[in-house]
């Protein structure tokens, strides 16, 4: 039964990754919907891309402003991924019948570890993103493409996440970042990180 739907899944995997076009981060569909502050899994977008943005941000008011900038590393980012929110953004910007082979491949997955000559017992996996796929940084980015509009500006690339802005005066930096960490914190837990 487990191989019969290890094959099953190998199947689903495969005929998405043939219909990759329709997911593919570039395609007119993905690429109008994913945000421009994300950069990662994009054609010809890098980290490089997005520290030399960063830079630049902070070089060109580096004499008027006092810089402030927060680095978010969402831990197990793509193993909390919660498959019913992931579905309904799918849903949004994809045909119902690739968000169904998409259900079908994410659902009822099983999973063990192996140390040694040992085993350990079958555990459910209900949330999360297969490592080694290739949908799943597609998937991720369609996830957390959402973020919610913050007065700090947005660097991303893939789970990790910089706020940063710049002001005159220290006390309109702090509570500029205590709102938009508040935002940012509602969504997390909103969406289950």
């Amino acid at each position: 039964m487990i191989w019969a739907t290890i094959v099953c899944r190998i199947v689903i995997q495969s005929c998405l990754v043939s219909v990759s076009f329709v997911i593919d981060i570039d395609s007119p569909t993905m690429e109008d919907f994913i945000t421009v502050e994300q950069a990662g899994f994009r054609k010809g977008r890098s980290t490089c891309d997005q520290v030399l943005v960063l830079t630049t941000f902070v070089e060109n008011g580096f004499q008027q402003n006092l810089k402030s900038a927060i680095f978010l590393d969402l831990s197990a980012a793509y193993d909390s991924v919660w498959h019913t929110g992931l579905f309904l953004k799918l849903s949004k910007v994809l045909p119902h019948w690739l968000v169904e082979s998409i259900t079908l491949f994410l659902s009822n997955r099983w999973f063990r570890a192996h140390m040694g000559d040992k085993c350990s017992f079958w555990r459910h996996q209900k949330n999360g993103l297969p490592q080694g796929s290739v949908l799943s940084p597609c998937l991720y980015c369609v996830y957390i493409n959402d973020l919610p509009s913050t007065r700090f500006r947005k660097f991303i690339y893939a789970d990790d996440i910089c706020l940063a802005t710049q002001d005159r005066t220290f006390t309109v930096l702090e509570d500029t970042l205590s709102e938009d960490l508040d935002k940012v914190a509602v969504f997390l837990s909103k969406w289950h990180f």
